[in-house]
């Protein structure tokens, strides 16, 4: 695989990754009573 699709398909995992934590962490705070 060429360096530039290898750099690509980990800056999306990565992204995935993070978006999902940031919706994990918005759950988290509204379930314990924090309007964001």
């Amino acid at each position: 695989m060429p360096i530039l699709e290898v750099t690509q398909v980990v800056f999306i995992l990565a992204l995935k990754l993070f978006a999902i934590h940031t919706v994990m962490l918005s759950y988290t705070l509204a379930a314990n009573g924090v309007i964001i």
